[in-house]
């Protein structure tokens, strides 16, 4: 989230460019229709700060966002099923690579692009919008609720396996 051309304004960073829409040109910025020259200046700066290494960008905001160790498989894996589509690309794209050999890493660019924009926008929400103290640490206790979630739904999978059988035989 960069405010300043406009106050919506955001950017993606993909390995070393910026996709900036109307923030920023090549030979200068776009013109100030909402913000200001004072909040264009900060975007900018906050932009050119954000690691340009797509697992170091993913590191940082974790820690911004003060994500426990524990619940960083459990947010990212949410993240990501927040962008289904795109993630699935990204997935199938890295399947087919290592199918032949190699490896395929727009999942993680991805992942840092859409992570980068939860931690600016965090950091940019005003106090009475910003998550309860605490969010992130119900995060860590993520692989908790699905084990106990599962146990709760173990008779109905038991259920559904033995309606699965019956019905072929």
């Amino acid at each position: 989230h960069n405010p300043g051309h406009t106050l919506g304004a955001i950017s993606f960073v993909v390995d070393d460019a910026v996709f900036t829409g109307d923030t920023m040109f090549a030979a200068g910025c776009g013109r100030l229709f909402e913000g200001s020259a004072a909040q264009l200046r900060t975007s900018l700066a906050r932009l050119a700060a954000l690691p340009a290494e797509p697992q170091a960008l993913i590191a940082k905001a974790m820690d911004a966002l003060e994500m426990p160790q524990e619940g960083r498989e459990a947010y990212l894996s949410a993240v990501l099923m927040g962008i289904g589509g795109w993630a699935a690309w990204c997935a199938y794209l890295r399947w087919q690579a290592r199918l032949a050999g190699t490896d395929d890493s727009q999942i993680v660019d991805l992942l840092a692009i859409r992570i980068a924009w939860e931690w600016l926008l965090y950091d940019d929400a005003p106090a009475h919008e910003t998550p309860p103290r605490g969010w992130a640490l119900r995060w860590g206790m993520a692989d908790e609720a699905c084990t106990a979630l599962q146990a709760a739904q173990r008779p109905e999978w038991l259920l559904q396996s033995a309606m699965e059988i019956a019905y072929q035989q």
